[in-house]
């Protein structure tokens, strides 16, 4: 019986890391099927749980199986996960052996699952009224079931713990996992890509570049930010710069724009003509001129300058995309701001065009 329950607990712990890793990806993603499937994942192990390594027509080890995934499906999932995978149990339990207080358990037990899971509780505490609702039930039943009250109650309540526990050193990690990811790409104050991770997109999308693709790189820089950070305090500023922020994720996908300075901005847009790019660029510019920012009482008005460069109109490889988008940058700036500048290359001439 300890041999039988150990390889049991072995291959239930293998299949929850072994599945961690291989749908790593699909775990953080969001999907409104989620629980859903959950719950039928859930029931799947259960029964494998329960046949393994030969299927035995034991109530022991049918509730001891009810309780653990249940247990899980609702703490971690909700009241649908845990109505799938007691549903899914339940009929695998009447095909294999028809039992009448096995059918009233299970339905009792997913009905406890519904009450814990509308509660206002922690994670602790539903755990807690989950495992005191079917110790009740679990009493109720023992003498019709010849289930061993004692052991069955420790061997219930030890076994759903072991496996909560691993389950949540798993999630701690993929929060972990996702908190440095975020670190690593993502700049801290506006959520925007950061300097490292544009640097991985331009590469990945010159990689990916034919000679018949255009890659557009804008760059933009905040006119006299310094004046607002001196005039106004720094914490002022980041609130500038957050409000800045959501007014270009309001015009270009956000996965496109990267903050790669304390006031400068980048954009990249495949497929877009020196023509277009400009025109976006100019959308742009008007939208950030005409805009006011609401700022503790303070009514704040910046303006942008931009530089543009091309790939392959103007730049003929990715470091030249970006220092002729940022020579351009720099002449926007130099002859008068909240202007729009492309490289001289492209019509060789000698005053900036814009």
């Amino acid at each position: 019986m300890l041999n039988n329950f150990l390889d049991k607990m072995l291959l239930i712990t293998s299949i929850i890391t072994l599945g961690s890793i291989l749908f790593k990806g699909y775990l953080l993603k969001q999907n409104k099927y989620k629980k859903e499937i959950l719950g039928l994942i859930g029931g799947s192990i259960g029964i494998l749980f329960f046949s393994y390594p030969k299927l035995t027509n034991d109530n022991f080890l049918y509730i001891l199986t009810l309780w653990i995934i249940l247990s899980l499906t609702t703490l971690f999932g909700a009241f649908s996960s845990s109505l799938i995978a007691g549903l899914i149990l339940l009929c695998f339990n009447l095909i294999s052996s028809l039992s009448l207080n096995n059918l009233v358990i299970t339905l009792l037990f997913i009905i406890s699952s519904g009450i814990t899971d509308i509660l206002f509780l922690s994670r602790k505490y539903k755990w807690i009224t989950l495992n005191s609702l079917w110790l009740i039930i679990s009493l109720t039943y023992s003498k019709s079931l010849s289930i061993p009250i004692h052991s069955f109650v420790f061997t219930c309540i030890l076994t759903s713990s072991y496996i909560l526990f691993l389950l949540y050193i798993i999630r701690k990690n993929y929060t972990s996992y996702i908190n440095l990811k975020i670190q690593a790409t993502k700049d801290y104050l506006t959520g925007l890509n950061n300097k490292r991770q544009f640097t991985c997109m331009l590469k990945k999308s010159f990689s990916n570049l034919s000679t018949k693709n255009k890659l557009a790189l804008i760059m933009l820089d905040i006119d006299h930010f310094k004046y607002i950070n001196d005039n106004y305090g720094h914490p002022v500023g980041d609130e500038v710069l957050k409000e800045f922020t959501k007014l270009l994720k309001e015009l270009c996908p956000s996965n496109n724009i990267s903050r790669i300075g304390g006031e400068e901005f980048c954009i990249l847009l495949h497929n877009y003509s020196l023509s277009k790019a400009y025109d976006f660029a100019e959308k742009i510019r008007l939208a950030i001129q005409d805009n006011s920012f609401e700022i503790d009482t303070q009514t704040i008005k910046i303006t942008v300058s931009i530089g543009i460069s091309v790939y392959p109109d103007t730049a003929e490889d990715m470091n030249s995309l970006i220092k002729t988008a940022d020579e351009a940058l720099y002449k926007a700036k130099k002859f008068g701001r909240n202007r729009i500048n492309l490289p001289f290359k492209t019509y060789n001439i000698k005053e900036p065009a814009s």
